[in-house]
């Protein structure tokens, strides 16, 4: 294990100490999900390992990645009690719904 590794319970654990600390804990199970989803489909989907591109000083973008691609994930499975329908959320959902890049097909 290295410094740089993404440790997928322990983000999970965190989430949930967080949200369990406040009146979201609905979301837990959504990012838990999005979590599995997005490190699978990132660490799975490397063709080539990002280390080859990357200045050494760099930090590895792949928690960045899982990051983004979880919050989308939330995005689009957020619970209709906490949905605001309107037609900003509505549009940025009909987005990445459409979207063609890969990182945001679930």
């Amino acid at each position: 294990m290295t410094s740089n590794e993404f440790i997928l319970d322990k983000v999970k654990e965190n989430v949930q100490t967080i949200f369990n600390q406040t009146n979201t804990a609905l979301f837990i199970p959504i990012l838990g999900d999005g979590l599995e989803r997005c490190s699978k489909f990132v660490t799975e989907n490397m063709d080539t390992p990002i280390e080859v591109y990357l200045p050494e000083d760099m930090c590895d973008p792949i928690p960045a990645l899982i990051a983004q691609c979880t919050l989308v994930d939330s995005f689009l499975n957020c619970p209709k009690e906490q949905w605001e329908d309107s037609a900003a959320c509505n549009d940025v959902r009909n987005f990445f719904k459409s979207c063609k890049h890969p990182l945001f097909k679930f």
